[in-house]
C-alpha cells in the first residue's frame, strides 16, 4: 500500500494547498468502468494531525493541528482526481468546520472556524487529472494557522465535521464525517 502525505509550510498560501486539496474530493474512473461495489470500496476518513504528521486526538494547548481528509482507492481500478471538480467541496458550509464545546451550557457546540478561508475562491484552471492507484493512500490537509482569521485552538472539547457528497460515473455517495478531539 502506497501513502503519500501533502503538508505545505504556513508561509505558502491556501490557495497553492486548496489546488491539490478541492481535487481530492469528487472523482471520476479511468478508463475502466468502476461497479457500484468498487465505486463503495473508494473510503474516504477524517484525520487529524500533530505538528510531526503524527494522528492524534488529544493535543497539548497551542499545537497546530492538521485536518485532513485520507482518501483510500481499496477497489481494483485506479481512479482519476481533478481540481475542477472538487472546489467547489469547500465552499459547502460543513466541510472541515471545526465545533468547540460551550462551557456556559456544557453540552452545546459552537462553530469556530475552518483551516481554510471561507468561503473560497475556486480558480478556473485545467489541470490534467492525478491518478490515484489501486491501493493507494492520499491524505491532503491543512493547519488550524493557515486560516489567518482563526485564533489558537484553547483548552477544550472539539470536533470537526466533513460533509461532502462524491459522484463517480453517474453514482453519488455521500459521506458526514465527524471527529471529536481534546486540547488540554
Amino acid at each position: 500500500m502506497t501513502t503519500r502525505l501533502m503538508s505545505y509550510k504556513k508561509a505558502e498560501k491556501i490557495s497553492v494547498l486548496t489546488v491539490f486539496l478541492f481535487s481530492l474530493f469528487l472523482l471520476s474512473c479511468s478508463n475502466d468502468s468502476l461497479n457500484e461495489d468498487q465505486i463503495n470500496e473508494i473510503d474516504f476518513s477524517l484525520i487529524l494531525l500533530d505538528e510531526n504528521q503524527t494522528e492524534a486526538r488529544v493535543f497539548e494547548k497551542g499545537t497546530d493541528v492538521t485536518f485532513a481528509v485520507k482518501l483510500v482507492n481499496n477497489s481494483e481500478k485506479d481512479i482519476e482526481w481533478y481540481y475542477s471538480d472538487g472546489c467547489g467541496l469547500f465552499n459547502s458550509e460543513e466541510f472541515l468546520r471545526v465545533y468547540m464545546k460551550n462551557h456556559e451550557t456544557n453540552s452545546a457546540y459552537v462553530p469556530i472556524g475552518r483551516p481554510y478561508q471561507w468561503p473560497t475562491y475556486c480558480y478556473a484552471i485545467n489541470l490534467p487529472p492525478q491518478i490515484i492507484t489501486t491501493k493507494e493512500t492520499r491524505v491532503v490537509g491543512a493547519a488550524w494557522s493557515h486560516n489567518p482569521d482563526n485564533q489558537p485552538l484553547g483548552t477544550g472539547d472539539y470536533y470537526v465535521n466533513a460533509d461532502f457528497s462524491v459522484t463517480i460515473e453517474g453514482k453519488t455517495r455521500s459521506w458526514n464525517l465527524r471527529t471529536e478531539f481534546e486540547m488540554k
